[in-house]
């Protein structure tokens, strides 16, 4: 059955270059799905105006990134730090991951449809769904004749510089942003995010640098190029998705520094009115 063999038409094109080693399928496979989400986050980005997204499209985002986000640091992180690869639990793993954003794009769709090209996008998001259901249900049925599981240490290095990357780009995106919004408007809200996001994305950026360089002896490089090639994109698609850490980072700061300055102004008002009652008594004696 060539579904023991292929995880999807992806894989099955590259099971034709015969240069490919069989081990390194799926880390090819892997390696395009990221490259393309990052493509298609980047166009998006680069050609509609930040201030046209609605709440519910930036959640959307948001979840859908948080799905391959945690995929990567829950479940790739076996294969990152220890090598070992089950392949058929890798794959299922991969298309379930690949199902739940392809269900939020779907959900997102139909409740903004709007024009011809988000209807076409519906439709090849839900072509897409029902392939990967029917893959998951078959790979989960195969029991034998399957590939063996193998291992490749190192990658971890990859990982590093991929996610340093990341966090650097994300936040030149960001710059490139702020410098189209209202600056005479010192309530808009897309200006306060950006500006949060801007202060802990440079903490996150210099903490994870500081912290690689101190520990870089500890992390592996991988000598094989399919999987250090595959961390290094799993590492730019953390370090993008680290702005979601770097604005909660800036709003704790701000949240910090408005806390501490309420406090010593009441401390400040405090010792103003007990020196203003010890005046008071003492001109009374």
């Amino acid at each position: 059955m060539l579904l023991k063999k292929f995880i999807d038409l992806t894989d099955g094109v590259i099971s034709r270059f015969t240069c490919i080693a069989e081990n390194s399928r799926l880390d090819i496979n892997i390696t395009i799905g990221i490259i393309c989400r990052l493509t298609i986050f980047t166009l998006i980005i680069l050609f509609k105006d930040i201030k046209q997204y609605s709440i519910g499209e930036v959640i959307a985002w948001i979840i859908a990134g948080l799905v391959q986000h945690l995929y990567i640091l829950l479940i790739e992180k076996k294969y990152m730090l220890l090598g070992l690869c089950t392949t058929l639990d890798r794959e299922i793993q991969y298309k379930i991951m690949d199902s739940l954003q392809l269900l939020i794009g779907i959900i997102f769709l139909i409740l903004n449809l709007r024009s011809y090209i988000e209807i076409i996008a519906l439709v090849l998001f839900s072509i897409n769904f029902v392939l990967d259901l029917f893959f998951i249900i078959v790979k989960i049925k195969i029991n034998q004749g399957y590939a063996n599981d193998y291992v490749k240490e190192g990658g971890a290095y990859q990982f590093c510089i991929g996610f340093l990357f990341g966090a650097v780009a994300i936040i030149i995106v960001v710059f490139y942003f702020v410098q189209y919004l209202d600056k005479n408007n010192p309530t808009d809200t897309y200006g306060t995010i950006w500006n949060l996001s801007v202060i802990g994305q440079s903490i996150v950026i210099v903490v994870s640098f500081s912290a690689f360089c101190s520990n870089k002896s500890e992390f592996k490089w991988s000598n094989d190029w399919a999987k250090g090639t595959l961390q290094l994109f799993n590492g730019i698609q953390v370090g993008v998705f680290s702005i979601i850490y770097g604005l909660l980072l800036g709003t704790i700061i701000m949240i910090w520094f408005w806390w501490d300055f309420h406090n010593k102004r009441k401390c400040c008002y405090q010792d103003k009115d007990k020196r203003r009652q010890e005046s008071e008594q003492v001109a009374t004696v």
